[in-house]
């Protein structure tokens, strides 16, 4: 499942590329968020609605990304592409067992 979530954040990296004509490394490293990080927030915002739109049609489901558990948690889903993959990971996981 993991590879899937991963295949999906970097089409979503890719579409956002495309669509700014900038070139976002599609890796596991890449910072989002935060210190470190070479994109603004509206980039930010795009890149989190296609990830939610991938990813739901993926594996067909929906699930909302950046909702309140994301923003409270201590350390942000969208500081990097990793951590991203681990959270859309729980969120499908726990959407699974409902």
């Amino acid at each position: 499942m993991e590879n899937k979530i991963l295949g999906c954040i970097y089409k979503a990296i890719d579409k956002v590329n495309n669509i700014n004509s900038i070139n976002i490394k599609k890796s596991e490293d890449t910072v989002l968020f935060g210190q470190g990080s070479k994109i603004d927030s509206l980039t930010l915002v795009q890149i989190v609605i296609a990830v939610e739109q991938f990813v739901n049609e993926e594996f067909d489901t929906q699930i909302v990304v950046a909702d309140d558990k994301a923003f409270s948690l201590k350390n942000s889903p969208f500081k990097s592409v990793d951590f991203l993959k681990k959270y859309l990971y729980i969120k499908l996981d726990e959407k699974n067992e409902k």
